[in-house]
């Protein structure tokens, strides 16, 4: 029966792209030139796509490998790699904390990536500076950079920015906007398109004004229909919620 061996990956640039790797077989292959070391195929693979295998995860040089012959005389050009030996002693830092229920589905320190779950954390997704968590509660928050969040609770999403950030809507179709209450607060709105723009205005403080000028302009003309018509547009065009 073909026992286990243990070895290091010493090139993995496969060219037919299927997850071979070159491995220096402990004991078995110490001596051996690297160019006369055999390949090694991907023994594990737990997904099935329509001809073959549907997942696959390239081990890096210098990744030490559980590997086997597929024959009982040790066939060297039969072995399959199963297994990476050794866990990342950064991944081993990172949930020691939070050990019991862990479960990690993905964990790259070098290319800062990771899908994993802690009963303390929830789901995280990580890319570079990009992270997704979904925590024991059900809140979902997307953070980028630090600067960038947007944050999903039961009863509330909240779309922030550190970084002077622009935050965009763009459609051709129609945009609906639906609230019991709409608070905007900025020291400047503008409305129209890029090729005429002009400042919205605070409605409270414009019907202050206009009822101010009112009144001047019935005092000016304390008959006529002036002030009839000034009253018609402040109660039908203008309305205060």
């Amino acid at each position: 029966m073909s026992k286990d061996y243990i070895g290091r990956v010493i090139y993995n640039e496969d060219p037919t792209f299927s997850g071979r790797c070159k491995i220096r077989v402990f004991s078995l292959f110490d001596d051996l030139p690297d160019h006369n070391i055999p390949w090694f195929t991907p023994a594990n693979f737990t997904v099935f796509s329509g001809e073959g295998g549907g997942n696959i995860s390239i081990p890096k040089v210098g990744d030490i490998v559980r590997v086997r012959f597929n024959n009982e005389d040790d066939n060297y050009y039969s072995g399959e790699y199963s297994c990476i030996q050794n866990i990342d002693p950064n991944l081993i830092d990172y949930i020691k904390n939070d050990y019991d229920g862990t479960h990690v589905l993905l964990y790259d320190f070098d290319k800062k990536l990771m899908v994993l779950y802690q009963p303390k954390t929830g789901l995280k997704m990580q890319l570079n500076n990009s992270i997704i968590i979904i925590d024991a509660d059900g809140m979902i928050q997307l953070n980028h950079n630090n600067k960038n969040f947007i944050q999903i609770t039961d009863n509330a999403i909240n779309i922030t920015s550190d970084n002077n950030s622009s935050i965009g809507i763009s459609t051709s179709g129609d945009v609906n906007i639906k609230g019991g209450n709409v608070k905007i607060e900025s020291s400047n709105i503008e409305l129209g398109d890029e090729g005429e723009k002009c400042s919205a205005v605070k409605g409270q403080e414009l019907i202050k004004k206009l009822q101010a000028i009112n009144g001047l302009l019935k005092e000016k003309y304390p008959v006529g229909g002036i002030e009839d018509t000034f009253d018609d547009i402040l109660s039908s065009r203008v309305s205060l919620h």
